[in-house]
């Protein structure tokens, strides 16, 4: 490149760090650092670290909520191997209306008609390796309402070219596990 003067090379080496400096700090550019959490979005992704837990998979049996028709997801605690639940909460409920002084002085009926209700079902993410740890889940800003030490039976921990972490699926008779945590993200 030609530059004019060597205060535009300065000026375009600033720019030059700076934008490496922020695609590095930018969670999508690094790589597979994030893959776990882009499997969230994207389940059919050939080497996951995650598992989608809305669709759970075989050895995550699910079970039917008492009081309704929400799923409860089962595994097995990494200490006690006791069986644990992780209850699918109520599913969260916001509720949003307009307050400007032509709203309020409407009837009651048709403010309650304006009242919408936005319902999302809660998100289990079963992390291993690197998102088990704390301090990476909080660098990679991992929020999660609820964590519970898990174990992944009759799974596999792999690692592919590269060095990937991935899980595989095993015969339900073999005794592999995964040990990890199990959060339900925010």
């Amino acid at each position: 490149l030609f530059f004019r003067s060597s205060m535009h090379l300065l000026a375009y080496r600033i720019l030059l760090s700076s934008l490496l400096v922020s695609l590095l700090l930018y969670p999508s550019f690094l790589g597979y650092a994030y893959q776990s959490i882009d499997c969230l979005i994207d389940p059919s992704r050939r080497h996951r670290t995650a598992l989608f837990f809305r669709g759970a998979p075989d050895s995550i049996k699910p079970k039917r909520h008492p009081y309704g028709n929400q799923p409860l997801f089962h595994a097995k605690h990494s200490k006690t191997r006791r069986d644990i639940v992780i209850p699918s909460l109520a599913s969260a409920t916001t509720r949003t209306m307009s307050t400007t002084d032509t709203d309020q002085k409407e009837s009651s009926h048709d403010q309650q008609q304006q009242q919408h209700d936005f319902v999302t079902p809660p998100i289990f993410y079963f992390g291993f390796g690197a998102m088990a740890n704390p301090i990476s889940r909080q660098r990679r800003s991992v929020v999660s309402r609820y964590e519970q030490p898990a174990v992944l039976p009759h799974y596999e921990l792999l690692f592919v070219t590269g060095g990937i972490a991935t899980i595989s699926p095993r015969p339900q008779d073999s005794s592999k596990e995964v040990h990890g945590i199990l959060m339900e993200l925010t």
